[in-house]
């Protein structure tokens, strides 16, 4: 060993080794958390690939539970038939532990030029920053034993691919994130929108094989499809823009739906008397009619200024490490807009806030303290970790007059993971609004130094 390194603190020369012993002592309290909780999610997606395995109908309204998704996301849940189930719970938590750390490796491959290059102090700072504002949307797919982060994998890797250009690996991963939970499909027309129709078409081509693989490698015992199933089961009874409903699946009025039709309907509506979650947290009593003009004229302003804001020129003349994080940044509005717009988003699905918050961040700490986006990052902390039971109930308790309830719970009633991605959504826009707008004023101005005093002049004269 040479006496350079011999001279770093012990703690740089094992690095690696106290990593690994830090993963595992997270696997380790995860697991024994996941087996002391009550309720997990997981249960759901190994009965549905179970019974796909034997050609049963998965889809059933009258479960407790049902199962909602996509038939292609059964897939990865049928070799789970083949364990003991009281392994299931922690072979789970390996995981999404696991598919966690792999978006942490893909979201480096975009952040590092911008990230990588800074002082150690800096990226510090940093990473305090967007694990502190992700965090609650994070460990609630850990706790809830949910498979968000199974989309976001695939997700984000076509993100990356279409940084570096790619349109294969862009339509392969969008594709199969679609084909598990539908929203990514926000993703396709902005490709088309970019005029990447390769990587479009490959995205719907990987749609349609994902999701007819399950008819050929499971075929449904009565011969029919699976997809079908889902769509006749599900899809029938929603409408476009609105709340989701369908029969012993999802209800109009759901505290967990934190979507934005799902947030103003509880806003708006409320059928009473009040009771165990479920109460009354209207602010306005608007008509059928004009709530209905205000929430499509909510929805069509956010996917106007996210076209906008996704138009190839805010990726136009920049280098490849500026333009892959530029990338990232119209990926954190996207899926900012996955979650919003669907029909129904758990508070698990808003893992995929870690894609703006990261882009945010990193222009917040290395371009420009940003006021603008200083008051988001604290709307984001108050509304997110800030707002959950565990910090809350010493303050509040769980007694508020409305029934046994807690502070947390009703936070989350009147949208405060609603308005998370909201804030998300604002502070990604901002930082890549007036990043582009930044560079195009240092080029202005770079050119303007070349050009000769009386050029300079002439031009001035003309203006």
């Amino acid at each position: 060993m040479d006496a350079g390194a011999e001279a770093r603190p012990w703690y740089r020369r094992h690095a690696r080794l106290l990593v690994a012993a830090a993963a595992l002592a997270v696997v380790a309290v995860l697991v024994v958390q996941a087996y002391r909780k009550d309720t997990s999610e997981l249960p759901v997606y190994t009965l549905a690939g179970d019974r796909m395995a034997q050609g049963q109908e998965i889809y059933r309204p009258d479960e407790p539970k049902p199962f909602t998704y996509p038939p292609f996301f059964a897939l990865p849940f049928v070799p789970f038939r083949w364990l003991p189930e009281a392994v299931h719970r922690g072979v789970f938590v390996v995981v999404n532990v696991a598919a966690l750390a792999l978006v942490f490796r893909l979201l480096w491959r975009l952040l590092a030029p911008i990230v990588g290059a800074r002082d150690r102090r800096a990226q510090v700072a940093y990473w305090v920053l967007v694990l502190l504002l992700s965090s609650r949307h994070l460990t609630s797919v850990l706790e809830n034993q949910s498979h968000d982060l199974l989309v976001l994998l695939p997700l984000l890797a076509g993100v990356v691919a279409w940084a570096r250009g790619r349109c294969v690996g862009t339509g392969a991963g969008v594709g199969l994130a679609v084909a598990a939970k539908a929203t990514p499909l926000v993703f396709v027309p902005v490709l088309a929108w970019q005029r990447h129709y390769k990587a479009a078409a490959v995205a719907v081509a990987a749609l349609v094989v994902a999701t007819l693989l399950p008819d050929w490698l499971c075929p449904r015992a009565d011969g029919g499809s699976w997809v079908g199933a889902w769509a006749d089961t599900f899809l029938e009874g929603l409408t476009p823009g609105e709340a989701a409903t369908a029969e012993g699946a999802w209800s109009s009025w759901n505290k967990l739906n934190q979507s934005l039709s799902g947030t103003l309907y509880r806003l708006s509506f409320f059928e009473g008397p009040a009771r165990e979650h479920y109460w009354d947290v209207r602010v306005w009593a608007p008509s059928v009619g004009l709530y209905k003009v205000v929430l499509y004229g909510l929805q069509l302003a956010l996917i106007g200024a996210t076209a906008f804001l996704c138009l190839p020129r805010f990726l136009a003349d920049v280098g490849p490490g500026e333009r892959g994080f530029r990338v990232l940044g119209q990926a954190g509005l996207l899926v900012c807009c996955m979650v919003l717009l669907s029909p129904m988003s758990s508070k698990s699905h808003f893992c995929v806030l870690l894609l703006p918050i990261a882009f945010a961040g990193a222009d917040f700490v290395f371009r420009r303290r940003d006021p603008a986006l200083l008051v988001l990052f604290l709307v984001l902390l108050a509304l997110g970790p800030l707002s959950s039971k565990g910090v809350l109930r010493p303050f509040f308790g769980k007694d508020l007059g409305v029934g046994p309830t807690s502070a947390g719970d009703l936070f989350l009633a009147r949208g405060s993971v609603t308005g998370c991605a909201l804030a998300a959504w604002l502070a990604a826009g901002h930082a890549l609004f007036h990043r582009a707008r930044a560079a195009r004023r240092q080029v202005e101005r770079a050119f303007a130094g070349t050009r000769p005093a009386g050029q300079a002049s002439t031009d001035a004269s003309a203006s």
